[in-house]
């Protein structure tokens, strides 16, 4: 059901709507002796269509100021051809024997306005603290050289980011104003399918639109939009620069900031997903305190369990999740977790998925001490664990994390498993994957890229991470390192010299 706004501002129920209420029965409640009553003598489908109006109109005004419309700018380079293109002409009347025709009989270029070429990208928001502080979606703003904000009033600011969460999709942006009208983060936990919910954003660049529906689900996950997916699924239409909205109770509160929908037209078709007001809250306290989400890691990689992996290992049930990896000198590792275990509880409430245990875990602090229980060889056995810091986005994006053996080298490297030795023709080769590079750090100096295989470091041949972790190590200290390392079918030597060396 879509609220629309009329020519003066109010709100409007829809015929369908209106319909529906109408014949609705009238609403009853139980007195103290269990008899039934009608709410209000005087109450009339009609009369609860006006009050359900009003409520939506209440709600629309309340949280209109903490509304903004967010742009973002990415300045684009202008690429030789196009800088060049006045020359090619020239050049073409030249060697034809032409005399210069003295400008261009065709617009080749712009005319010169002193500005960058840009690329702009429109979204939401929602302001929540009177210093200038405002919610959005990471991918709103991601890569944007330039960012605004349009309030409610119709003032145009500049706005820095404060802080992003990739694994969330969410952001924090900083507006330099006063004296703003914040939203209040309600409880996302509280609401339940079917309650009335009011999504407000700028669609299409129509600010301030309004539209209603209900929760139509909960915990919605599994849709490869973010590490961390715990959707509120709703049909209050949403659309293309919406991300960053509010979606809002019918107490006013903003029980979550909508991100995505599902559909096969580009708009709207009644089912939108919103980031819990929860998790946002959490992000935003991690973001304004520490500069970063700072999340629990038992240092594992788990896998959905299905009916045939838990036969597999004797396990009757398809609750848990299933630990495919234990990283070597994690949190896990370090508590005798092993791969294989089915983890059923973890710190006093049972894990149903992987999913289940992923939240669980990333809700929790780093160096926490939980207990968890897991299933190995036909018994339930209790774990002690303290959680780990949980790695950047980065670092995680390549699969299983594996600490950089040193971080001053600016490098992470991972196994080369026969499916990326596949890919990077490297069969029948011993060492690890340079996975990863930094820009300007030491590895990036010597020349290493992403798909380099280190062979050796020092005298001594690695074949795993761990093996390459333990050489170097064992290093004795100097100021640079030796690596054997084989591109494109050859092998050669490179000095490592870490930074501050």
């Amino acid at each position: 059901m879509r609220l629309a706004l009329s020519h003066n501002g109010q709100l409007l129920l829809s015929t369908a709507l209106l319909a529906t209420l109408m014949i609705l029965s009238p609403v009853t409640r139980a007195t103290p002796d269990g008899a039934a009553t009608s709410s209000s003598s005087s109450s009339t489908p009609a009369a609860r269509a006006v009050d359900l109006s009003t409520a939506f109109k209440t709600i629309s005004r309340k949280v209109a100021p903490s509304v903004v419309h967010v742009t973002s700018i990415d300045r684009i380079e202008p690429t030789a051809s196009q800088g060049d293109a006045e020359d090619l002409f020239r050049q073409f009347f030249f060697r034809h024997g032409f005399p210069d025709p003295g400008g261009s009989p065709f617009e080749l270029n712009p005319p010169d306005t002193g500005r960058q070429p840009e690329r702009r990208g429109e979204g939401s928001g929602v302001i929540v603290s009177e210093d200038g502080y405002i919610i959005t979606n990471n991918h709103v703003v991601a890569g944007a050289d330039e960012l605004l904000v349009r309030l409610d009033d119709g003032r145009e600011l500049k706005a820095e980011v404060v802080g992003t969460d990739p694994e969330s999709d969410v952001a924090v942006l900083k507006v330099d104003a006063h004296h703003l009208v914040p939203a209040r983060l309600g409880d996302s936990a509280a609401i339940e399918v079917g309650d009335w919910v009011v999504a407000v954003g700028d669609p299409f660049g129509l600010d301030h639109t309004v539209t209603a529906g209900i929760i139509s689900a909960k915990g919605r996950g599994n849709m490869g939009l973010a590490t961390f997916e715990n959707f509120i699924q709703t049909d209050a239409a949403i659309n293309p620069g919406n991300s960053g909205g509010p979606l809002v109770n019918m107490d006013g509160q903003v029980v979550g900031i909508n991100t995505a929908i599902t559909t096969r037209t580009g708009g709207s078709m009644g089912i939108g997903f919103a980031i819990p007001s929860n998790m946002v809250q959490t992000v935003l306290d991690g973001i304004l305190k520490h500069g970063k989400v700072e999340r629990g890691w038992l240092g594992i990689v788990i896998q959905p369990l299905t009916p045939d992996l838990a036969g597999s290992f004797g396990y009757d049930g398809q609750n848990g999740a299933l630990i495919g990896e234990v990283v070597a000198e994690g949190p896990a590792a370090e508590a005798g977790l092993e791969a294989g275990d089915i983890i059923v509880e973890f710190d006093g409430k049972s894990v149903e998925s992987s999913r289940d245990l992923l939240l669980a875990v990333a809700a929790d602090p780093p160096n926490k001490k939980i207990s968890l229980e897991a299933f190995r060889n036909g018994k339930t056995r209790r774990f002690d664990v303290q959680l780990g810091q949980r790695p950047s986005a980065d670092q995680m994006r390549l699969g299983p994390y594996q600490p950089e053996p040193s971080p001053s080298l600016g490098m992470i490297v991972e196994e080369l498993t026969p499916e990326l030795a596949a890919r990077l023709n490297l069969e029948g080769q011993d060492g690890v994957v340079v996975a990863q590079v930094r820009p300007g750090s030491p590895a990036a100096e010597a020349g290493l890229q992403p798909g380099d295989l280190i062979e050796a470091v020092g005298e001594t041949s690695v074949s795993s991470v761990q093996e390459f972790n333990k050489a170097m190590s064992d290093l004795p200290k100097s100021d640079s390192i030796r690596l054997r390392v084989r591109t494109n079918n050859a092998s050669r030597f490179v000095i490592l010299k870490p930074a501050g060396k």
